[in-house]
């Protein structure tokens, strides 16, 4: 594919007019994927579909006019060619009827960029004994998704980036006849039947205590372990608006107070977009390439927004490589000291929360979240998981979940993939450790 996103750049380039500048970014997939309900296989199959967006600047003695097509390719080599073609033809039309961009750029010569990570995934054939023999015992329900993403960028002043992984993701849950769940996540570039064995050990000691009878919380303010996936949803909140330039200058963003130097996270909170275990490609839709890490924060201070080309170009400064959305791409956050196996122990009595969902913001400017607990939620009473916990509602804001109320994060750190597949397998996901919160703010 990569030869062949080179034959259709070169194809479409050798069209150009002088006073023309063409962009193209290519997403794609060949993945197998197997869907599971009741512990048994409902659907399998595999996708192989690649995408192509054009991005066309005219250059006019008033500034830059830009117009956007996308096309679905064939396979089909001089037919994608052909439509590609048309679809450069469209777009001239298109952009003589459109305003000048004041924010447009010309494309600009960076460095070029390839980057091909294999893996060791399962064979079609294979997977579904792999996935459900351990599980066989309980009512399980979940998505294999694995096999090639591609990610390909080229302008017709010639810089080129290529980004191709190999990869998977099993995302699953595994339910109690009182229809409770637990849910788990097992994602990387090379399966692991040891790692698997290591969950399914996991899942059988809290199933254990998921089906004793339910506690149901009064609202008010508990000592909280929030496990690594729940901390994902939380750092998800920060790409919502947070740490984005645009966010900042037009004081739309919550973290403006730690901007100032009014307020602070803990010394304990450092987060990082980290780029370096190259599963997500460092170079944007522009052409740019990020750090390979950028110090978002730094021992609760703010060190550096993420800076779209666009941004740069409106406030003056220097652009960081950021998405357009200026959201977070590979976000790292920082290890503590708390070891796994005193979790619980330290915790003594409080709430031990493995996911949160349906975040939204229920004051942004003062960056107060809110959402639900979700799945294997426990009541910890002297260091021991003693029952589940009915769902309740959390009102919080960052600056006590990220500052005055942690005691500690954990030593191990996991890495928590993007398992969605709208539209086309996600890139990417998190690292982070647990979280152990002297407080925590429940509702409802």
């Amino acid at each position: 594919m990569k030869d062949d996103f080179e034959s259709l750049s070169q194809s479409l380039f050798s069209e150009r007019k002088s006073s023309e500048h063409i962009i193209l970014n290519l997403r794609g997939e060949t993945s197998d994927f197997v869907r599971v309900n009741q512990s048994r296989v409902r659907q399998i199959g595999s996708v192989s579909e690649i995408q192509l967006s054009l991005d066309y600047l005219l250059q006019t003695p008033m500034g830059l006019k830009k117009s956007s097509r996308s096309l679905s390719l064939t396979g089909n080599l001089a037919d994608d060619k052909a439509r590609l073609k048309r679809e450069l033809d469209l777009a001239r039309e298109e952009t003589l009827l459109l305003p000048v961009d004041p924010y447009a750029e010309l494309p600009q010569i960076f460095e070029s960029s390839s980057s091909c990570r294999r893996g060791d995934l399962l064979r079609p054939e294979e997977i579904g004994l792999k996935i459900l023999t351990p599980l066989k015992e309980w009512d399980a329900a979940g998505l294999y998704a694995g096999g090639k993403i591609m990610r390909g960028f080229s302008h017709s002043e010639g810089l080129r980036h290529w980004f191709e992984t190999e990869n998977f993701s099993w995302d699953y849950s595994v339910y109690t006849p009182q229809q409770r769940a637990i849910k788990k996540t097992l994602a990387g570039s090379q399966w692991s039947d040891e790692a698997f064995s290591f969950q399914v050990q996991d899942l059988r000691q809290s199933l254990e205590v998921l089906t004793r009878p339910s506690i149901k919380l009064k609202r008010g303010s508990y000592r909280v372990y929030l496990a690594p996936a729940a901390v994902n949803e939380l750092l998800g909140m920060l790409s919502w608006g947070c740490v984005g330039e645009a966010s900042m200058r037009n004081a739309e963003s919550p973290l403006l107070k730690l901007r100032a130097g009014e307020a602070s996270f803990s010394d304990k909170v450092s987060l990082y977009e980290d780029f370096s275990n190259g599963f997500v490609p460092r170079f944007n839709s522009e052409g740019e390439l990020s750090p390979e890490c950028l110090t978002i924060i730094e021992k609760g201070q703010l060190k550096s927004s993420l800076v779209s080309r666009r941004s740069a170009k409106e406030f003056g400064i220097q652009s960081t490589g950021a998405t357009p959305s200026e959201g977070l791409r590979s976000p790292r956050l920082a290890k503590g000291n708390l070891s796994e196996e005193s979790i619980l122990k330290t915790l003594g009595s409080g709430l031990y929360l493995s996911n949160l969902h349906y975040l939204n913001w229920s004051d942004q400017p003062a960056g107060r979240v809110t959402g639900m607990t979700r799945f294997s939620c426990f009541w910890v009473e002297d260091g021991k998981l003693t029952a589940p916990i009915e769902t309740m509602r959390f009102d919080d804001t960052l600056f006590s979940i990220f500052g005055s109320a942690i005691e500690d994060l954990t030593y191990a750190s996991n890495w928590l993939a993007d398992t969605g597949t709208y539209d086309m397998r996600s890139l990417g996901g998190a690292e982070t450790p647990g979280l152990l919160l002297r407080d925590f703010m429940l509702t409802i």
